[in-house]
């Protein structure tokens, strides 16, 4: 990371123009959209399918209609919010966004044998809004801090810290529950890392309300 910063400062084309970081509006997005991803994809993308299948003895396919939830709501969010966030503004939204991520993680940590599809169904579909609520308005954000000529600039910064949020939250959370597993067994271990990509989640919400309204 330092190397980078250091590269950045004398590259005459820099991928991210470092004086940007000190906009608030671009920097604030930016942690915001790394944390939540990290809980996003780390205990939804690969935790959530593993625990159904190898825990629960969920069927491939019962598995696949509870994940579709995701997607589904993630696609539902969109026109709602683009009617909506412009009267919102966009540090509301993003709150709102994150916040539901972190609902979402904290209920896949008290599903158990138990535990009706609906309510699965449920827990996935809110962290599917809530992405899907967050994503636009930490765009927007982000591109309206920049000059015009780096708005690509910016949508290619998003990116790459969206990555290193996925990358970081699927190796950490699945790291947590295989460590944890022969101490408190399979089903404890899963819902003690959901526990954590929550409580990680959580600073996304801080993040976002530095975001100042554009």
């Amino acid at each position: 990371a330092v190397l980078f910063v250091l590269q950045e400062r004398r590259a005459p084309v820099p991928l991210i123009p470092v004086a940007y970081f000190v906009r608030r509006n671009f920097a604030f997005p930016l942690g915001a959209s790394f944390f939540m991803n990290f809980a996003y994809m780390g205990a939804g993308f690969v935790l959530t399918p593993l625990y159904l299948s190898e825990v629960l003895g969920y069927s491939a396919t019962r598995s696949s209609y509870l994940i579709t939830s995701r997607p589904l709501f993630f696609g539902i969010a969109g026109p709602i919010i683009g009617v909506v966030g412009a009267r919102l503004g966009e540090r509301s939204i993003v709150i709102a966004g994150t916040t539901m991520v972190v609902l979402s993680t904290m209920a896949l940590a008290l599903v158990d044998v138990s535990t009706p599809d609906m309510f699965i169904f449920a827990a996935l579909g809110l962290a599917g809004f809530g992405l899907g609520t967050a994503m636009p308005a930490m765009t927007a954000s982000l591109t309206s801090a920049v000059e015009p000529e780096d708005v690509g600039l910016a949508g290619g910064a998003q990116q790459m810290i969206w990555q290193l949020g996925t990358v970081t939250g699927i190796q950490i959370l699945q790291s947590v529950q295989v460590a944890r597993e022969d101490v408190v067994g399979p089903a404890a271990s899963f819902s003690q890392s959901f526990v954590v990509g929550a409580a990680v989640a959580c600073i996304a919400i801080v993040l976002a309300t530095g975001i100042k309204r554009s």
